[in-house]
């Protein structure tokens, strides 16, 4: 993907999560990217048991609505409806929290005992972090402010 990620709450957020969720889809994350005259917005969807083009088809043109008076550029700009996919960035712990007993890697924002980049399977979460058990079945606790990146293994 790439780009700027849109905060939650940002107006341009509330207004497409407002039409993704019309349309019974859960509003992934926003992304925009592009030049000063020309844009692109990335909108990620999902949905239980993953997203197909049916569910995207009928996003465009509610979207392009919604979006062009909102959007940053004095140009064009263009639409990408996408889906996570399997190997999905978690962006909280809530997302960390739903995918319990899945094979996931992280990466610390410093390294831990010499070590950055961790994978294992989600075994709790709790209000500031998770635990993961890696091969051998060690445990090993963290702290979601402690963590740069986390991803669903593939």
């Amino acid at each position: 993907m790439g780009g700027a990620r849109v905060a939650a709450g940002d107006p341009l957020e509330r207004a497409v999560a407002a039409v993704v969720e019309a349309h019974g889809l859960e509003l992934w994350e926003i992304s925009l990217s592009g030049t000063a005259r020309h844009g692109r917005v990335t909108v990620t969807v999902d949905r239980p048991g993953g997203v197909g083009l049916q569910h995207l088809e009928g996003l465009n043109g509610p979207l392009g609505v919604v979006l062009d008076p909102l959007v940053p550029w004095t140009g064009g700009w263009s639409l990408d409806l996408e889906s996570p996919g399997p190997c999905r960035r978690l962006r909280s712990l809530e997302d960390v929290r739903r995918f319990l007993g899945v094979s996931v890697t992280i990466s610390l924002r410093q390294a831990e005992s010499g070590q950055r980049h961790f994978k294992g399977v989600v075994k709790t979460v709790s209000e500031d972090g998770f635990v993961l058990e890696s091969e051998g079945a060690k445990s090993q606790e963290f702290s979601w402010d402690d963590v740069l990146e986390a991803r669903v293994a593939g």
